[in-house]
């Protein structure tokens, strides 16, 4: 006879918050070559500062539709 044991984990609310942070610095590593360049172009003071905004609007834009279309089928 086998015996199979289910065990069920909770987070605490501390953890929970802890697994939410570690969501969110995966995601921005993800990002980081465009986040990098994102900085670059705001701290660049010869664009105008509309062109500034919808450049990097544009930029993640492009970023999140690669990212999407890169996911694995089980997401």
């Amino acid at each position: 006879m086998e015996w199979v044991v289910r065990m069920v984990f909770r987070l605490t609310a501390f953890g929970q918050a802890m697994y939410q942070v570690r969501l969110q610095i995966d995601e921005a590593v993800q990002h980081f070559s465009v986040l990098k360049v994102i900085d670059v172009i705001d701290e660049n003071t010869a664009i105008e500062d509309d062109e500034r905004q919808k450049l990097m609007t544009l930029l993640m834009e492009k970023d999140t539709e690669q990212q999407e279309g890169s996911l694995p089928e089980s997401y």
